[in-house]
């Protein structure tokens, strides 16, 4: 009987534990100021941005409202963030000099929560 119950226990901490465990989100910072983000869509949480940054000068990467610390040239930087409600999340620069640089060209897409 206590096998057993040692067994439910287990089953219980580790199911809850993956269930708890943040999506990751690869965001690549390209030279020509494009940002590509995988998956292109994710469920509702808390999301773990890895952010690689293959420019020359050090950049932001922003997505509703939170921004990383400063990732400097050909370094990866990580921010967490939640992301609680279904919908469409745009993302960005967070360096106003990065975005007056390109004009009127758009930088950034956008990231579906399911």
């Amino acid at each position: 009987m206590i096998d057993a119950v040692i067994v439910v226990t287990v089953l219980i901490v580790v199911q809850f534990a993956s269930a708890a465990s943040p999506a990751v989100a690869n965001a690549v910072i390209w030279p020509n100021l494009t940002i590509t983000v995988s998956p292109k869509s994710l469920e509702p949480g808390t999301v773990v941005f890895k952010i690689k940054n293959r420019d020359l000068r050090s950049h932001w990467f922003s997505i509703d409202g939170a921004t990383s610390p400063k990732i400097k040239p050909h370094s990866i930087g990580a921010m967490t963030v939640k992301l609680t409600k279904p919908g469409i999340y745009f993302f960005t620069l967070g360096d106003p000099d990065a975005l007056s640089e390109v004009g009127t060209k758009q930088v950034g897409g956008t990231l579906r929560v399911r």
